[in-house]
């Protein structure tokens, strides 16, 4: 059982698992279970590295029922967003709407990113929509959102603009897959012969050769000093009996 404290969430749909920051991880206190992952992001590159998971339960500030999600947890999730601070006065389409964060146009760090295996069980499906370059206004069971694009000009000065694309993929075979492909891509190893098949080895190399007609002729390998069984006489006696 770990702590509640208040965190940042970032919902995402383009990820197939839920994420949780180190940081956030430690704060609230939360046991980890041991696995090992690997997190691939835009142009199929590896972004980074997961090496246990937890049971996540969390909430809305507005709405008591909870929710339960397993988050892998990961060194730093992304940049602070948004990107800047946004000057959001004048969006009258979200002026009487219980947002999920109210402080959503502060730039802030993420600490947590619920990924498509919950995302739309959190989605009610009612959107507002407001004027152009403003966002829209998505509504949750965690309370209302926002996303969509947003003009430069509603950006606060001297603000960094950069731009954040999340798609996320967890590899959780990656160590077992590597290996199978290095068992599959090795060349054989070549078994140490004994000394009898040493012997039939270059009894072949030395004699082999292809006659006129095209059949390939070979010496027979014989042991010497072989001992035979005690079948002489029945043999014998099967000859004279022809």
């Amino acid at each position: 059982m770990g702590n509640w404290q208040n965190c940042r969430v970032l919902l995402d749909s383009a990820s197939q698992m839920s994420l949780i920051s180190e940081e956030c991880c430690t704060n609230l206190g939360l046991s980890r279970n041991s696995s090992s992952h690997t997190i691939i992001g835009i142009g199929n590159q590896i972004v980074g590295n997961s090496d246990s998971f937890v049971k996540l339960e969390f909430t809305s500030l507005l709405h008591p029922e909870t929710y339960l999600v397993n988050a892998l947890v990961i060194k730093s999730l992304t940049t602070n967003l948004p990107n800047f601070h946004m000057s959001h006065y004048h969006w009258n389409h979200i002026q009487n709407l219980q947002l999920a964060d109210p402080e959503f146009h502060i730039s802030k760090p993420i600490n947590i990113i619920l990924g498509a295996d919950i995302f739309f069980e959190l989605i009610q499906g009612n959107q507002i929509k407001g004027a152009k370059n403003t966002p829209y206004a998505i509504d949750t069971k965690l309370g209302w959102v926002l996303c969509g694009k947003v003009s430069s000009r509603h950006e606060i000065p001297h603000s960094q603009n950069k731009f954040v694309s999340h798609h996320t993929t967890s590899n959780f075979n990656l160590k077992n897959d590597i290996q199978n492909f290095w068992e599959l891509e090795s060349l054989p190893q070549e078994n140490s012969l004994s000394n009898e098949e040493q012997i039939c080895e270059e009894l072949y190399k030395s004699t082999v050769y292809r006659d006129d007609s095209g059949l390939y002729t070979v010496k027979l390998p014989f042991k010497p000093h072989h001992k035979l069984g005690n079948s002489k006489s029945t043999a014998v006696k099967c000859f004279y009996s022809l």
